[in-house]
């Protein structure tokens, strides 16, 4: 299934799910890992359906064949306020700093960040642009300070007390950083060849299925054939939706509740723990 099948197999899936729950949702989005993914599908499929059904907190694109043209294509609806989390890293396409610097004007044009969540608190966007090849990085955070923009650049030893959906403030202090850039220094590229291939490492932190209370599964993306069945069971205010790695599609999703990755190692239950507690693995290295 290619992505405009994709999309258009969520947004029927939304539909129905939205007037279930009195028009009441939230999305959390997985297309990570998956070369079939490109610029030209997120600007025309994916960008409609995020203004269409808005309110997802977690997008992850990292590892798939995207550049500038989805961080410029996506950078209105970021700056929206409406996503908590955005992870673009390891692309395999071009990343400059003119791209980079488009979505950040944005979201300090539109100030919608931080965001308050459910406890109340304010947090900055969590954004991964890391293993990116994005050259003078010191520079481009400078420029940034001196227009204004309220920025933490987190390395390895901030992510010990610094997490996603969390404030940086402490001690009651009041928060006022509007995105946190997460091992931004980082930006030496790794391993394309192989991640274009679908192969990851087993360390690779980024690469852990999502989980959730709601995630629909599907088969890869340019796998060819339809879509897999979407995981219906169990009730809850978030759907997840959970792409597999361009892999071999292999065997059909179970509609039991379970989706497959295609590789016949793992495969994760459908309507899990709550998406709140779900934390994002600590780097190895």
């Amino acid at each position: 299934a290619d992505l405009k099948a994709l999309v258009r197999h969520l947004d029927s899936y939304m539909q129905r799910y939205a007037e279930k729950n009195s028009g009441h949702y939230v999305l959390n989005i997985d297309l990570s890992c998956n070369s079939y993914i490109t610029d030209t599908g997120v600007a025309t499929h994916l960008v409609a359906f995020l203004s269409k059904w808005p309110v997802c907190h977690r997008l992850k694109l990292y590892k798939n064949a995207i550049g500038d043209e989805t961080l410029r294509a996506l950078s209105s609806w970021v700056a929206d306020g409406f996503v908590h989390e955005l992870h673009l890293s390891d692309l395999f396409g071009r990343v400059t700093t003119d791209a980079v610097m488009h979505l950040l004007r944005e979201i300090h044009r539109k100030g919608n960040y931080p965001f308050i969540n459910s406890s109340r608190a304010a947090c900055a966007l969590w954004l991964r642009l890391e293993h990116n090849g994005i050259t003078d990085v010191e520079t481009l955070i400078s420029r940034c300070q001196s227009q204004g923009m309220a920025l933490a650049v987190l390395d390895r030893t901030d992510l010990a007390w610094v997490r996603p959906g969390a404030s940086n403030a402490k001690g009651g202090q009041r928060e006022t950083t509007a995105v946190n850039l997460v091992l931004f220094r980082l930006q030496g590229r790794r391993g394309v060849t192989s991640r274009a291939a679908g192969q990851t490492g087993i360390d690779d932190y980024e690469d852990r299925p999502a989980i959730g209370p709601g995630v629909v599964g599907t088969l890869p993306v340019g796998a060819g054939g339809p879509g897999g069945p979407v995981g219906a069971g169990g009730a809850g205010s978030s759907v997840a939706s959970k792409v597999p790695v361009g892999k071999a599609p292999g065997r059909a999703i179970a509609p039991g509740g379970e989706y497959y990755r295609g590789d016949g190692a793992e495969s994760k239950r459908l309507w899990e723990m709550p998406d709140a507690e779900v934390w994002e693995q600590l780097p190895d290295d």
